[in-house]
C-alpha cells in the first residue's frame, strides 16, 4: 500500500512568512542604522567643507587681486591726482571714480571667474570623527565626500591716513573684498563668508595733511560721505 503524503502548504506558508518578516526587521534595521549615522556624519563633514571653502575663498581672493596688480605699473598715480597752491604745498587729493570703478569691477570679475573655473573637489572625513570619542578622533577608513563650490564676491575701496613720521603722512588706498562662497554635498551644504582688505596702492605725503579729500566722476553721495570725511574717522588734524 501507497503512504499517503501529508500536504505541505502550511508550512511552507510559514516559512514564507517568517523569511520575508526576518528581511523587514532588517530592512528596518538597516533603515534606522542609515538615519543616525547620516546624522552623525552630516555637521562633521558640514566642518570639514566650511574649513575647504574658507581656504578657497581666501585663495581665490588673494590670487585675484595681487593678478590684477601685477599688470599695472602705478595704481597710485592712475588713481589719485593732487592739486596744489602757489607754494607748492598739497592743498587737495582726487580720486578719478571711473578708474576705480573699473578697477573694482575687474577684480570682482577675476574673483568670479576663478570661483566659476573650480572644480568639483573630494574631502576625506575620518571614520573616528563620527564617533563622540577623542579616541578615535582622525581615525578609522575615510569617508569621501564630493563638494560643489559655489560663490559670489563684492569689493569696496577705503582711502585711509596715517602718521608716518615728523610731518609726514601716509596716504593708502585699500580694497575690502567679501566673498560668499557655499559648497553643496550630498544631503547638506556649507557656506561662509571671507572678508579680505589689502593695500593696492600708497604714498607718503611730506608736510601738511591736504585739506580736502575729492572723488571725481560718477561719485555717488553715499561714496563721497564714506571716503571724503576721513578727518573724523582716522583724527587726522592738518
Amino acid at each position: 500500500m501507497r503512504r499517503r503524503r501529508r500536504p505541505r502548504g502550511p508550512k511552507k506558508r510559514h516559512f514564507v512568512l517568517r523569511f520575508f518578516g526576518i528581511m523587514l526587521l532588517l530592512a528596518v534595521f538597516s533603515l534606522t542604522a542609515f538615519i543616525a549615522f547620516d546624522r552623525k556624519l552630516r555637521p562633521v563633514v558640514r566642518q570639514y567643507a566650511t574649513s575647504r571653502v574658507t581656504y578657497l575663498a581666501t585663495r581665490i581672493i588673494n590670487d585675484a587681486i595681487t593678478e590684477e596688480l601685477s599688470e599695472r605699473s602705478s595704481i597710485y598715480g592712475e588713481l589719485v591726482s593732487f592739486e596744489k597752491n602757489e607754494t607748492g604745498d598739497i592743498v587737495a587729493l582726487k580720486t578719478d571714480m571711473i578708474k576705480i570703478n573699473n578697477l573694482k569691477s575687474r577684480i570682482t570679475a577675476r574673483i568670479a571667474e576663478k570661483i566659476s573655473q573650480l572644480d568639483q573637489s573630494q574631502i576625506s572625513v575620518p571614520l573616528g570623527n563620527i564617533v563622540a570619542s577623542q579616541l578615535f578622533s582622525g581615525r578609522g577608513p575615510r569617508i569621501h565626500v564630493q563638494l560643489v563650490p559655489l560663490g559670489s564676491a563684492t569689493a569696496e575701496f577705503i582711502s585711509a591716513f596715517s602718521n608716518a613720521g615728523i610731518n609726514q603722512t601716509r596716504h593708502q588706498i585699500l580694497i575690502e573684498v567679501a566673498a560668499s562662497m557655499s559648497v553643496v554635498t550630498a544631503g547638506t551644504s556649507a557656506s561662509c563668508t571671507v572678508q579680505t582688505q589689502m593695500s593696492i596702492a600708497e604714498t607718503v605725503l611730506i608736510g601738511r595733511v591736504p585739506e580736502s579729500y575729492t572723488y571725481l566722476e560718477d561719485a555717488t553721495a553715499e561714496q563721497i560721505d564714506k571716503y571724503n570725511n576721513y578727518t573724523d574717522k582716522y583724527n587726522i588734524k592738518p
